[in-house]
């Protein structure tokens, strides 16, 4: 009976850490240099470069850090203007 009573409690502990550790995302542990978090997907993704974008005809948002449309080619929302 003891050593059923550990089986037990080593299966409760082992699901408890597998829970646990699937909690920890990037906006908990950070991501590592050269990548941030994007909130969405709640993974760390490269950072984007000027390169990058401009091959898929976008730009890259030094505030969020990822690949932007222009707004010259995709055009505002009402009560926005395209700031050059």
């Amino acid at each position: 009976m003891k050593l059923f009573s550990m089986i037990i409690l080593f299966i409760l502990l082992f699901f408890y850490s597998c829970a646990k550790e699937n909690n920890v995302t990037c906006e908990t542990t950070g991501c590592k240099a050269g990548r941030h978090c994007d909130i969405e997907k709640k993974l760390c993704v490269i950072n984007c470069t000027p390169e990058s974008c401009a091959q898929i005809g976008e730009y890259c948002n030094p505030t969020t850090k990822e690949c932007e449309n222009s707004c010259k080619e995709s055009g505002c929302k009402t009560g926005f203007v395209c700031d050059n």
